[in-house]
């Protein structure tokens, strides 16, 4: 072999020592990257799965609010219903008096 093609071959093998390097690295940043998907994925599901109990948390709580609020309306309008009479005599007796 003569100089140039000693030269030719060298130059060559570390192009392919430079690409092999690149390759390396674009495989470790490709494994990191994909690393860090999956970990985000498993944040995302974690936290959906949260939100789904907290909606369901929530719409039970809806519910039993609802249904004291009913209770709370019932028991109002039938206080208010036990004291009619005595609202009215109460306006009849300020009546008798007026007059």
């Amino acid at each position: 072999m003569n100089a140039l093609d000693l030269a030719i071959a060298v130059i060559i093998m570390l192009a392919a020592a430079v690409l092999a390097v690149l390759a390396w690295q674009e495989h470790a940043a490709a494994t990191h990257q994909r690393q860090r998907a999956e970990e985000h994925w498993c944040w995302a599901e974690l936290h959906r799965t949260e939100a789904d109990a907290a909606r369901a948390r929530l719409h039970v709580l809806e519910r039993r609010y609802a249904t004291l609020q009913t209770l709370h309306a019932e028991k109002t309008r039938l206080l208010l219903a036990r004291n009619y009479p005595i609202i009215e005599a109460h306006v009849i007796a300020r009546r008798g008096a007026k007059n």
